[in-house]
Order: structure tokens, then C-alpha cells, then sequence
């Protein structure tokens, strides 16, 4: 987020296999303005004014990735992965709807836990999500 817009979001899916379930993972980042024209939307030429292509950005993710892959072989590691991303997180404090197949609920965002399931507090009760999507609701759409 760069302040209520948004640059980048994580997407998750799961799918079956022939070993069985799995996680896929992507990563969408904004990086020239798209034909939706969406007010909540930005990218990085809007922001920051340069042109970053795919590629170079691709590079830069993965030099990321492995940079920090080795911290998830030690128990410190781990915290410190899960700090970096809790303090990443714009979602945290914000009043979302989270969507399942069970239905959606509404609630406050609260912390991400040791398993990286979103906690959302709704209706005093604390939740925890591992698959759902999330939308950031805004004071007038509550």
C-alpha cells in the first residue's frame, strides 16, 4: 500500500497434485498504470517515477527470497520472517471482510500467528484464516 492505494498483493491457492495438496504463491505488483483506471490502485511509475521492467523486478524478488530462505531453517529465523511480514502488513488494524466458502464475516485484523493464519477479531471473538479473501473495507462501507 502506498497509503490507501494499492501497489501489490499476495495471492494464494490451493491446488491438487499428484502428491497430494499444495500452496501456490504469486506476487502481483503494479508496475505501469493498467486500463482499469481504478482510484485504489497505483504503481510504481505513478509513485516513483521510474520504469522498472519484469524481468528486472523478478530478479530483485528472487534475490529477496533467497536472501532471507535460510531463516526459515532456524525457530529465530522464522520470528524474525514473521515480524518482517506483520510489519509489512497494511491489512493489520484495518476492518476487513474475509470471504471463504463458508460465507464472508466481518471484523478487525488483528496479528498473523505462528501457522501465518490472518487472526481477525469478529464479534469479540478472535478467528483465524488460512484461506480467504480479504478486502479492506472503508468507515462508510461498514
Amino acid at each position: 500500500m502506498v497509503g490507501e492505494k494499492k501497489l501489490a498483493g499476495l495471492l494464494a491457492d490451493v491446488v491438487s497434485t499428484p502428491h497430494g495438496l499444495a500452496v501456490v504463491v504469486g506476487i502481483g505488483i503494479n508496475l505501469t498504470a493498467s486500463a482499469s483506471n481504478d482510484p485504489r490502485a497505483t504503481n510504481v511509475f505513478a509513485e516513483a517515477g521510474v520504469t522498472v521492467t519484469p524481468r528486472a523486478l523478478l530478479d530483485i524478488v528472487l534475490e529477496e527470497v533467497e536472501r532471507r530462505r535460510g531463516a526459515l531453517e532456524e525457530p529465530e529465523g522464522l520470528a524474525g520472517l514473521l515480524e518482517e511480514y506483520e510489519h509489512s502488513l497494511a491489512t493489520l488494524g484495518q476492518i476487513v471482510e474475509v470471504q471463504t466458502h463458508d460465507g464472508a464475516v466481518v471484523g478487525e485484523a488483528l496479528s498473523v500467528d505462528r501457522a501465518g493464519r490472518l487472526v481477525v477479531i469478529v464479534d469479540g471473538e478472535k478467528r483465524a484464516f488460512y484461506v480467504g479473501d480479504v478486502v479492506h473495507l472503508r468507515a462508510e462501507a461498514q
